[in-house]
């Protein structure tokens, strides 16, 4: 499948103010590419340019750019660098959640092509359903995942976009 926007390309990346929301920049892949796409490039300097304050409770910082429709966005600085998470929160169980899931590996497979190799994650132990896809990009890890939590009642839908590790 040939790449919809490749890494680098500065017709895929978008170059937005810092307080400005991420939304649809064009219509389908194009637009969600160019935004993963811009995330990437963010992602080799632990995305300080979209950082704003800081979450003293969890030690997060809150993203001054949301992909279109998550529920919540956060950069967490993980073991060395950071990480731009996007959580899209549903019903436990909901269809939707599992169509969203699909639909976010799809695009992101789209838009990255043969540049990305992609794996299923590492089964784990985990009392609920869990699913996750990953795709290493040259210097950068995206994860796309679903998970049931019955305790919170919820399933989550998590974006994840990684630089590796310094």
């Amino acid at each position: 499948m040939k790449p919809v926007c490749r890494i680098g390309k500065s017709a895929c990346t978008i170059l937005l103010a810092a307080s400005m929301p991420i939304t649809a920049v064009a219509a389908g892949a194009a637009g969600f590419c160019a935004d993963i796409n811009h995330l990437v490039d963010l992602a080799g300097a632990d995305f300080a340019d979209i950082v704003a304050g800081s979450d003293s409770d969890t030690g997060n910082l809150p993203a001054t750019l949301k992909l279109n429709d998550a529920s919540d966005c956060k950069v967490s600085p993980i073991s060395g660098a950071s990480t731009y998470n996007c959580v899209w929160e549903f019903p436990l169980q909901a269809p939707a959640a599992y169509q969203k899931f699909e639909d976010l590996d799809r695009r992101i497979q789209a838009c990255f092509g043969s540049l990305a190799i992609g794996e299923k994650d590492q089964a784990v132990n985990h009392p609920d359903f869990y699913d996750a896809r990953r795709y290493q990009l040259e210097a950068t890890r995206v994860t796309v995942s679903v998970k049931d939590k019955s305790t919170l009642e919820h399933t989550l839908v998590n974006l994840w976009i990684r630089a590796a590790v310094r």
